[in-house]
């Protein structure tokens, strides 16, 4: 039995869990998406370590975001196990399902969710992270700041470049399509300048994004924009 239908038998008889999807491997790691109930998102921690020690003979693992990179000792040698709430998925062309739970996902909307929704969701929080970020570098608060740098990337700007670019899957670069080169630049190195330049690099992305997307019922953050613009310059 390979790893796939053992996972796959695994899933189908966790409470909580109602589809298994596999998607092509990234970085040499076998991705599954594992949807999963809201009731369920805050046990995934405890359940996914079970489920990997289940279904193959695992080496180790370690936490990846929000998922569990694991390591066996036959093949595939590296998967990514990665939960999702199932309201949250998005239909993905190179998505597989394998198990889902009396027609789960066929009954799903896959439908991105609204655009002008995720706009205005972006605006109420990433002014106020560039703010804070900038801050913690100038503090030297140096680890802090660069990761606050990734949640903005991945939280504030990824969820609209995968809407304009129809890319729900994938790496970074590409859910980013044509803004890529320009998301590179959101990676710090270990000083506060590199830092400082990765949050500046956000905000012209976020700039660019909000001037091609909003519409008239858009309501701007006027007041921390300016301040947290402001703590970026040089």
């Amino acid at each position: 039995m390979d790893y796939a239908t053992r996972l796959t038998e695994l899933c189908s008889r966790e409470p909580g869990l109602t589809a298994l999807l596999s998607l092509p491997e990234q970085g040499g790691a076998a991705l599954f998406w594992l949807l999963c109930t809201d009731g369920s998102t805050a046990s995934m921690p405890q359940v996914l370590p079970r489920l990997a020690a289940q279904a193959g003979a695992l080496v180790t693992c370690a936490d990846e975001g929000e998922g569990l990179l694991c390591l066996y000792e036959g093949e595939p040698r590296m998967v990514l196990l990665r939960p999702l709430p199932a309201r949250q998925y998005v239909s993905t062309p190179d998505a597989r399902l394998l198990w889902e739970w009396r027609g789960e996902v066929r009954e799903l909307r896959h439908d991105p969710p609204v655009l002008s929704s995720l706009l205005q969701r972006a605006e109420n929080s990433i002014w106020l992270l560039l703010a804070r970020a900038a801050r913690l570098a100038e503090q030297d608060c140096l680890l802090e700041a660069a990761a606050l740098t990734v949640h903005i990337r991945r939280h504030c700007l990824l969820p609209l470049l995968e809407h304009i670019n129809g890319r729900f899957s994938g790496s970074e670069c590409h859910r980013a399509g044509n803004y890529a080169a320009q998301l590179l630049l959101t990676h710090p190195a270990a000083d506060r300048e590199s830092i400082k330049d990765a949050l500046e690099a956000a905000r012209q992305i976020y700039f660019a994004l909000r001037y091609e997307l909003a519409d008239e019922n858009f309501s701007r953050l006027e007041t921390i924009e300016l301040e947290a613009t402001q703590l970026l310059q040089p």
